[in-house]
């Protein structure tokens, strides 16, 4: 099991940083907070038009994922 140490998680073979989860909106937010829709909001995400976030669809998959940056909205 990867303990917690100083921001990391370590082990013998992994480590990677935890992301602050207070920098990241969710997408009925950043929506509101833009005074649009939320389908607008992940239609530009996924076009790359928006440069706040990001939307990321695994292999074989029809499901995305957003991540929104707080400071870039």
């Amino acid at each position: 099991m990867p303990k917690k140490y100083d921001g990391f998680l370590t082990d013998k073979k992994v480590a990677f940083e935890i992301k602050d989860v207070s920098e990241s909106v969710s997408i009925a937010e950043a929506a509101l907070m833009m005074g649009a829709s939320q389908e607008f909001v992940r239609q530009g995400l996924q076009q790359k038009i928006f440069t706040f976030g990001e939307a990321v669809r695994m292999h074989n998959s029809k499901k995305y994922t957003y991540y929104i940056n707080r400071r870039k909205l």
